[in-house]
């Protein structure tokens, strides 16, 4: 038997040593994945977060610019 770049171990145990390696591949993989799916809920959370205070904060302008408009009617004299 010659000896290549392989060395000298049988076919069965380079089957072996690529499937582990492809079960820590995919291992890996799902890992990265589920960081990636944390991120990216953390920035969906945090937007979501700030368009409800953007959300609240013109609610208030809005309840704001009508008590001024109800402030100068009754100012200029039109009934409550």
């Amino acid at each position: 038997m010659t000896t290549t770049a392989l060395g000298s171990r049988s076919l069965r145990q380079l089957l072996g040593a690529v499937s582990a390696d492809l079960r820590t591949l995919g291992a890996q993989i799902l890992a990265l994945a589920r960081v990636e799916l944390h991120s990216a809920t953390a920035a969906l959370v945090w937007s979501a977060v700030g368009l409800s205070a953007a959300i609240v904060i013109g609610l208030a302008g809005v309840g704001v610019l009508v008590s001024a408009l109800v402030l100068t009617a009754i100012a200029l004299g039109l009934p409550p």
